[in-house]
C-alpha cells in the first residue's frame, strides 16, 4: 500500500487506503497490521478507524479476541455510485 497522495484531505486519503486494504484482505486485520501496511501512524490509524466504525463503514470482527476490523458496510454506497455512471 502506498502513502496518501498528498491531497489537502489526508484523513480521507487514509480512510480510502484503509478501505482498499480491508477489502483486499482475506482476513480481518489488526490496527498494527493496518498501520504497517499503509504507513499511517498508530495514533492516526486509531482515530480514523474509530471514526469509520462510528459511521459503520467498517465493523469489528466479533469472532476474534483482539480488536480487528473488516470492511462490511462500505458497499452501501455502491448502488448510488453505479447509478450515476449509467
Amino acid at each position: 500500500m502506498t502513502q496518501a497522495t498528498g491531497s489537502k484531505a489526508p484523513a480521507i486519503d487514509h480512510s480510502v487506503q484503509i478501505l482498499d486494504l480491508l477489502t483486499a484482505s482475506a482476513y480481518p486485520l489488526t490496527l498494527s497490521e493496518i498501520c504497517e501496511a499503509t504507513g499511517i501512524s498508530p495514533a492516526s490509524g486509531h482515530r480514523i478507524i474509530n471514526a469509520m466504525l462510528s459511521h459503520q463503514l467498517i465493523a469489528r470482527d466479533p469472532a476474534r479476541k483482539r480488536p480487528t476490523v473488516s470492511a462490511q458496510k462500505s458497499f452501501r454506497f455502491l448502488p448510488a455510485f453505479t447509478a450515476n455512471k449509467a
